[in-house]
């Protein structure tokens, strides 16, 4: 009995598709997605399987009917989204944008790929707004998307967008898996690696100044790695500002806590080329050997 009660349901929900689809009413066939009938899910799901192929099979013709339905606060924003995406129209392209952020990010993914494919420069401007959308998935999708299109005019956007969501936004370029994708996030990576160098140089300037006695520890660690690194680089000018100043930094440590706080210190630098050479430059302070 069971099994004949779920048959009729879905002869009824093919036929009732059909009726619907022969008399175009394509609005009655996309609102059954935004309707929740607690009392007959079975039913209307049914319904939407049969909706969905009638709506595909109309195509561009039902394109208006589903995004009036995609416009309202329904329920079946998603499904409505996916059909879309699928018929392909670029007449979807500003209703989904408006709709974006609200998608789920399954399907946001989705109208990313469909609006990179058809949207042009309208979707790039339309998905830059969503770079610091709060939902974390709407951003990494509106990334996916923009690398997908590859405009150049939107790298400065993406980069901005790196500085404030480096995550999700490197993960959604990433994705895209374009040239113009891997180009934003290595610019971005050269940028900040840049600015690091330059604030920690500019800290370094203004420790070496100071009198080694009031130095903290861990100006103490910022001055010892960048010898460190001069000394790995070869960088002979900052050797020689920096190697004294080495020198310094020891004797003051081991007044504080002799050998002990010089340990200390020296393991803070981690396992970084250089720190052997600190150690032999270190030799004869104290017990250090």
């Amino acid at each position: 009995m069971e099994e004949m009660s779920g048959r009729d349901r879905t002869a009824e929900a093919q036929s009732w598709a059909q009726r619907l689809s022969e008399a175009r009413d394509w609005r009655s066939l996309a609102a059954v997605f935004n309707t929740a009938d607690p009392t007959d899910r079975e039913g209307q799901q049914q319904q939407r399987v049969f909706a969905r192929k009638a709506l595909l099979q109309a195509g561009g013709e039902a394109v208006l009917a589903l995004t009036e339905q995609l416009g309202l606060n329904g329920v079946g924003r998603d499904h409505l989204a996916e059909i879309l995406t699928k018929i392909g129209d670029a007449a979807a392209v500003q209703p989904l944008l408006r709709r974006f952020g609200d998608l789920s990010a399954n399907v946001s993914d989705l109208v990313a790929s469909f609006l990179a494919r058809v949207g042009g420069r309208e979707a790039a401007e339309g998905l830059s707004l969503y770079l610091n959308a709060d939902r974390r998935h709407t951003r990494q999708s509106a990334a996916y998307g923009l690398g997908l299109l590859g405009t150049e005019q939107m790298a400065e956007p993406l980069r901005a967008a790196l500085d404030k969501h480096g995550a999700s936004i490197s993960k959604g370029l990433a994705k895209s898996g374009t040239r113009f994708a891997a180009s934003v996030i290595a610019e971005w990576q050269a940028q900040r690696e840049a600015l690091k160098a330059r604030s920690k140089a500019a800290r370094v300037a203004a420790i070496t100044g100071s009198d080694v006695k009031s130095m903290t520890e861990v100006d103490m660690v910022l001055v010892l790695e960048e010898l460190c690194r001069a000394w790995t680089d070869d960088d002979k000018v900052a050797i020689q500002t920096l190697e004294p100043l080495a020198t310094e930094i020891g004797e003051e440590l081991h007044r504080r806590g002799g050998f002990d706080k010089m340990l200390e210190v020296f393991y803070l630098l981690g396992w970084r080329p250089g720190r052997r050479t600190l150690e032999m430059h270190w030799s004869g302070i104290g017990e250090w050997l």
